[in-house]
C-alpha cells in the first residue's frame, strides 16, 4: 500500500476544499502540480469533515493510478514487452527469475566496448531483479481482506444509524482513524493500533475519545458479523479514564448577567424562546420543536406536551407546565397546528437546535465571553432557583427531564401537573420585569 501525506481542509470563497500534497516522484504525471484539490461542495465545516475521508480515498486512488507499474519498468530494463513479462510470470515465474539472474552474471568476453555493454546490461538486470522480487513478494503478502475504507462504505450503506448527525459523526471518526493509521486491510487492524490512536487524541475530552472509539468498534463488530474478520480488536481496549482533557461542564449565569441578557434588544421570537427556556428549564431543542397542538390545558393548567417529541431520553418525554409569567405568549387555539417557532428550519433528523443556538448565542456572547456559559446554562439556573425555592429534588428533576418521565409506565406518573406548576410558579424572575 502506498503511503501519502494526510489531507487538509481549507476554506476558499465560502466553500471547504480538501488538499493533498502530490509526492515528488508523481508530479510529472500531474503537469508538475504540487497539490490535488477537491471541493467538498459545502460551506459547513462539520459536513466537510464528514466527507473528507471519502474524498481523500478518491485522491489516493488517483495517485495510485498515476504511479507507474513496476512490472513495466522491469520489462523496459530487460528489453521485453509487458505482455511477454506477464505471460512468463503466469506460466513459469521460477524460469523468469532464472533468466533475470542470468543476465546479472553473464561473462565478459575480453573486448572493452562489448564488456562495457555487458556491464550496462548487468546493472539493468540487477535493478530489474530487485523490482521483480519486490513486486512478487508484495503480491505474496497482500491480504485478501478489503481495506477499511471499502468496509466502511458497505457499513454506512447498511444505514446503521437512525440520525444523520450520528452518521456524520461516525464517518468523521472513521476518516480520522484512516488518516492516522492508513487505509489498512481490515484484518490488519490491531488492538495496539487503536491504543496508539487513542493516545494521539489526548488533547480531546475523555468522553469524545470514547465516543470516537465506539464508532470504530461498531464498524468492526459489523465486520465480524459479515465474516470479514475473525474478531474485533477494539473489544480488548479499555480507555484510561485519565486520558484526554477534563470534561468542561456548562455553568449557570450570574444574576447580573441574566439581567443584562434579558435587557438586550432582540427579535420577539428570540426573546420569547429565551424567556421560555429560562422559566421552564427545557432543552433548546424541546422548545424549538414545539408544535401548537402540543400546547394544551388540563384541569385549568396550561402545559407543553413533550411526550411525543424527538427528545434526548425517556425522562425527557414529559408534561411541562407553562408558568404564569409566559402564559400569554402561548395562546391555546382550537385546531391550530404547526411549529411554534417556524423561524428555525428542521434538519434531516427533524432537529432545529443548531440554527436556534446560533441565533441566541449571538446575544449570550454580548453578556459574557465565558465559553462555559451558553444557552444550555439556563437549565442550570432554573435548577438552582427551584432548589433555592425549596422544591424537592425529585420534582426538580422531573420538571427538567432528569427522571423517568411521563411515559415510564412501571415507574408511575411522577409528581402531579399541579405540583410541577406550583414549583415553577414559586420561582422569582426579576430579570423578566423589563418585558
Amino acid at each position: 500500500m502506498s503511503h501519502y501525506p494526510t489531507s487538509t481542509l481549507t476554506k476558499n470563497k465560502g466553500k471547504w476544499y480538501v488538499f493533498m500534497t502530490i509526492p515528488k516522484e508523481l508530479r510529472p504525471y500531474f503537469k508538475d502540480r504540487t497539490q490535488l484539490k477537491r471541493s467538498t461542495k459545502t460551506s459547513d465545516l462539520t459536513h466537510a469533515k464528514a466527507v473528507q475521508h471519502d474524498i481523500t480515498t478518491a485522491m489516493r486512488a488517483e495517485l495510485d493510478a498515476a504511479r507507474p507499474d513496476p512490472l513495466q519498468k522491469v520489462a523496459d530494463l530487460m528489453s521485453w514487452s509487458l505482455d511477454e513479462l506477464k505471460a512468463m510470470m503466469r506460466d513459469d515465474p521460477e524460469r523468469l527469475e532464472r533468466m533475470i539472474i542470468g543476465q546479472t552474471v553473464q561473462p565478459f568476453i575480453g573486448e572493452p566496448e562489448e564488456d562495457r555493454a555487458i556491464i550496462s546490461e548487468q546493472i539493468r538486470a540487477e535493478e530489474a531483479y530487485k523490482l521483480f522480487k519486490a513486486t512478487t513478494e508484495e503480491k505474496e503478502t497482500t491480504t485478501k481482506a478489503p481495506k477499511l475504507s471499502e468496509v466502511a462504505e458497505e457499513f454506512f450503506a447498511s444505514k446503521p444509524y437512525d440520525k444523520l448527525k450520528t452518521e456524520m459523526d461516525a464517518k468523521l471518526s472513521v476518516g480520522q482513524f484512516i488518516e492516522f493509521a492508513g487505509d489498512l486491510p481490515v484484518d490488519q487492524i490491531e488492538t495496539r493500533t487503536g491504543n496508539r490512536w487513542h493516545d494521539s487524541m489526548s488533547g480531546l475530552a475523555y468522553k469524545t475519545i470514547k465516543k470516537k472509539s465506539s464508532y470504530i468498534s461498531r464498524l468492526l463488530d459489523w465486520s465480524v458479523r459479515k465474516d470479514k474478520i475473525e474478531r474485533n480488536p477494539f473489544r480488548d481496549i479499555t480507555i484510561d479514564y485519565k486520558l484526554g482533557t477534563p470534561t468542561k461542564h456548562f455553568i449557570p449565569f450570574e444574576q447580573s448577567e441574566l439581567h443584562e441578557l434579558f435587557a438586550l434588544s432582540m427579535p420577539d421570537h428570540l426573546k420569547t424562546l429565551l424567556t421560555t427556556l429560562m422559566v421552564t428549564g427545557c432543552r433548546l431543542d424541546e422548545i424549538t420543536l414545539l408544535e401548537w397542538d402540543e400546547v394544551k390545558v388540563k384541569d385549568g393548567i396550561k402545559y407543553f406536551d413533550l411526550t411525543k417529541s424527538i427528545v434526548k431520553t425517556t425522562g425527557s418525554k414529559r408534561l411541562v407546565p407553562c408558568p404564569t409569567v409566559i402564559e400569554h405568549l402561548y395562546p391555546v387555539v382550537a385546531g391550530k397546528t404547526g411549529q411554534v417557532f417556524p423561524q428555525f428550519k428542521r434538519d434531516a433528523d427533524g432537529k432545529a437546535q443548531s440554527p436556534a443556538s446560533k441565533a441566541l448565542m449571538k446575544y449570550v456572547r454580548k453578556v459574557t465571553p465565558d465559553r462555559q456559559k451558553v444557552v444550555h446554562s439556563l437549565r442550570g439556573n432554573l435548577k438552582d432557583l427551584l432548589r433555592d425555592a425549596g422544591v424537592p429534588e425529585d420534582v426538580n428533576n422531573f420538571i427538567t427531564g432528569h427522571s423517568s418521565g411521563d411515559v415510564a409506565g412501571s415507574y408511575g406518573s411522577g409528581p402531579s401537573l399541579k405540583v410541577r406548576a406550583d414549583a415553577l410558579n414559586s420561582v422569582e424572575h426579576p430579570w423578566l420585569r423589563t418585558r
